[in-house]
Parts: C-alpha cells; structure tokens; sequence
C-alpha cells in the first residue's frame, strides 16, 4: 500500500486457457507511468453538486486531473456532460436533486444500475432469489477464455418482461451519454451468473455449483461477494420499511456463506 519498497503479487493461472505469450508481456513489459484516471462517477457528482451546489466546479478545477494536465479544461468538459445527462435522466432539476438523484447519491458503486432498475419497478415484484438474480446481472460479465465464450446455461427465474424492461432501462441511460459524447462504463446486463447463484443459494455445494459455472473458484467467489455488495448498497439506500429491504437481507444471508463468507474466512485462518 505504498509504504514497502518492493513486494511480491501472485496470480492463479489456468493452463487450458492463460495464454503464455500474455503472461510473459505482463511479467516483463515496463510498467506504466502514473496518470490520473479521474472521471467523476455520478453518484459523486450528485453528492458535490449536494454539498457545493453551482460551485462544484471548483472542486474539479482542483482535481489532480486538471493539475497533470496543465488545465481544468477536459475536467470542467467532463463535468458538463456528467451534469447533462443527470438532467436528461431526471436525477437533477433546477432546484438539484430530484428525489431519484437523493437515491442515486446514497448509492457508491453500480449506482446507476440500481437507481434506474429501482426507478422503473424492475424489482417490484420479484421474490428474494430473483432479487439476487438482477443485483448479480449487474456486476457480472461473461468471461471469455481462449477466445471462445463459455457456454451459459439458461436460468428464467426472472419473467422475461422484467428482464427485457431492465435492458431496456440501461440502455436508455446509455444514450443518453452517446448524446453528449461522454465514453459510456455502463456495463449491459449479463445474466450469466443466475443458474450458478441459484444453485447456490438453494443450498448446493461449493464444488458442484462451481463445475456447474466452470469458472475458477476466485472468480466465482468474487462475483457472489460482488452481488452481496450490490443487495447491501441497495438496502441501504431504501427507507427501511420498504418491502424490499427484507428481500435484500434474507438474499444476502443466503448467499454470503461458507466459502463466500470472507468474514468466517478471517475468523478460522
């Protein structure tokens, strides 16, 4: 964390599909020089524009971004276009944050998954597991491995229309940044995860829902402890009295156990 001089890093590598040529170009090659990757999230920029109001531009002015580059210039542009599409998709409106923009801002990571899913009802009527389901669509994307795609076997516990009107919801969003010109990180939902989530939250073991997933178990691990975070954001944001709440609470116990419990991990090691 920056205090020793050196230190070692290890990677598990899979020989049936790590290609060596790209392991040896990351051992050898120089490391890259150290620039700002600063782009203002929006749940960030709705907190500022929160606390600071018309002036949230002098915060960005004093970005180590603006400084590297000699110039607030693509920092304040950057800003603008966030400002643009928060308005366009009604989380900000001449008086600031609308109601949506207030949920969005509790929100800190995939917050716009979740504010504009919650916003449509995507959630409204779905039981716990299938709540778990669309939080882990959001985070979860698809692996390639040694350029072919792993097969996905299909999981419909959630209604087509639900799905469908939740694609549709991010891809609005999505447009809404292609109109002002602003690189989209909005990932497209991938419901790749539902039948290894499920298995596991019905109880399968480690192993059978792994060879079922045929992932690696980091990776596995990663993405149930990823959707645990997601249905623990989401229940923060709501007010506590929402049905919902409840949803999120009973998914998480179900899912954050055993080996994807990193807390019991600590305890026993």
């Amino acid at each position: 964390q920056g205090i020793d001089s050196e230190g070692e890093v290890y990677s598990i590598l899979d020989p049936q599909y790590d290609n060596a040529k790209v392991v040896g170009e990351i051992l050898h090659k120089k490391p890259g020089a150290i620039t700002s990757q600063f782009d203002l999230g929006y749940a960030t920029t709705l907190n500022l524009v929160k606390l600071l109001g018309d002036q949230v531009g002098t915060a960005v002015e004093k970005s180590f971004s603006a400084f590297q580059r000699k110039s607030p210039r693509h920092a304040l542009e950057n800003l603008e276009a966030v400002l643009q599409v928060l308005r366009e998709r009604h989380y900000l409106d001449r008086s600031g944050l609308t109601g949506k923009g207030r949920f969005c801002a509790k929100l800190a990571g995939f917050e716009v998954h979740l504010t504009e899913l919650f916003w449509e009802g995507c959630f409204e009527d779905l039981d716990t597991t299938q709540t778990a389901l669309l939080c882990a669509a959001i985070i979860y994307e698809t692996r390639s491995r040694g350029g072919q795609n792993r097969p996905v076997i299909e999981d419909n516990s959630i209604p087509g229309r639900i799905m469908n009107r939740a694609r549709k919801r991010v891809r609005e969003f999505r447009r809404s940044e292609d109109e002002v010109d602003r690189p989209s990180l909005l990932k497209e939902l991938d419901f790749g995860l539902s039948f290894p989530l499920r298995s596991w939250m019905l109880g399968g073991s480690f192993e059978e829902v792994r060879r079922a997933a045929d992932m690696q178990d980091g990776d596995l691990v990663r993405s149930f402890r990823l959707t645990v975070q997601v249905l623990r954001q989401l229940s923060w944001a709501l007010p506590q009295d929402h049905h919902l709440t409840d949803a999120c609470r009973t998914a998480i116990q179900l899912i954050n156990r055993d080996e994807v419990d990193a807390e019991k991990q600590l305890r026993t090691t």
